[in-house]
């Protein structure tokens, strides 16, 4: 559910949210303060609504906050995680310098190859949940070819070895990171404890006395808003990968275009 959600426009997402909160909040004050509000005096409800809703406000400020704190981990450590997938192929490239000029253009073609079609081809894929086969035929295709590669000495036969382990490493990384593009980050029995938290603490807040009316209800709905915020900032961080905060291939673009042609300008010289 939340998957989908993400993947809304973020202005649409934020009203859902916000009107959804508000329209069972508005609800449930008319309600109470129709049924409840005339017999408040005799049963003198202030001494025990007071504490009851500070602390119930306590909760679920905490409770957000975790959650929060805890997509945005997720959020952060997918960015570092992509930096040093980066990091793995540009060292695969640059490594390839040892070994004979023909293999030395198929390894590096190889690396471009996968780099090019994560770009264009991997990346939309992963957004919406895909598993990116394309690279992962073209990944296997050059882990094959690694193994294969004849060596005529020792130098080779170590650059062969460290080819090896850093395609291995970014291989891995590459899973994690279609793994995180489509999982979720908050179970759906939390979701259901955050929303059950969230109506007790505004629910609360209906058992008070404040006249007017219209002013209840300003209070109510900008309670509902800030809410709605952190709503909103959870969802957008919890896949890094899809929605108003994702993750684009601008790493793999930049090392594509960039990095790249620096190391193959620096190998002239």
């Amino acid at each position: 559910m939340t998957f989908y959600l993400a993947g809304l426009n973020p202005f649409i997402l934020f009203a859902l949210i916000f009107f959804s909160i508000s329209i069972l909040s508005i609800s449930g004050l008319l309600i109470v303060h129709k049924f409840f509000h005339s017999i408040e005096k005799q049963l003198n409800t202030s001494r025990f609504i007071v504490p009851f809703f500070t602390i119930n406000g306590a909760v679920l400020g905490f409770l957000l906050a975790m959650v929060l704190v805890e997509t945005w981990k997720n959020y952060q450590d997918e960015k570092e995680n992509i930096t040093i997938e980066m990091s793995n192929y540009l060292n695969i490239y640059r490594n390839t310098r040892g070994l004979e000029y023909q293999d030395c253009v198929k390894t590096k073609n190889y690396v471009k190859q996968i780099i090019k079609t994560t770009i264009d081809v991997s990346w939309p894929e992963m957004e919406n949940g895909g598993d990116g086969t394309t690279v992962s035929k073209i990944l296997n295709e050059f882990q094959l070819y690694v193994l294969k590669l004849k060596t005529k000495n020792q130098e080779e036969a170590e650059i062969r070895k460290i080819l090896l382990e850093t395609l291995i490493k970014a291989s891995e990384l590459r899973r994690h990171r279609l793994l995180k593009s489509s999982q979720d980050v908050v179970p759906e029995p939390m979701w259901i404890v955050i929303f059950c938290c969230i109506f007790i603490s505004i629910f609360s807040g209906f058992f008070f006395i404040i006249k007017p009316m219209r002013i209840h209800v300003v209070l109510t709905l900008l309670q509902c808003a800030m809410i709605s915020f952190v709503l909103f900032l959870i969802i957008a961080f919890m896949y890094p990968y899809r929605g108003p905060m994702k993750i684009g291939p601008q790493a793999f673009e930049r090392l594509l275009y960039k990095s790249i042609p620096n190391v193959d300008n620096i190998e002239k010289y």
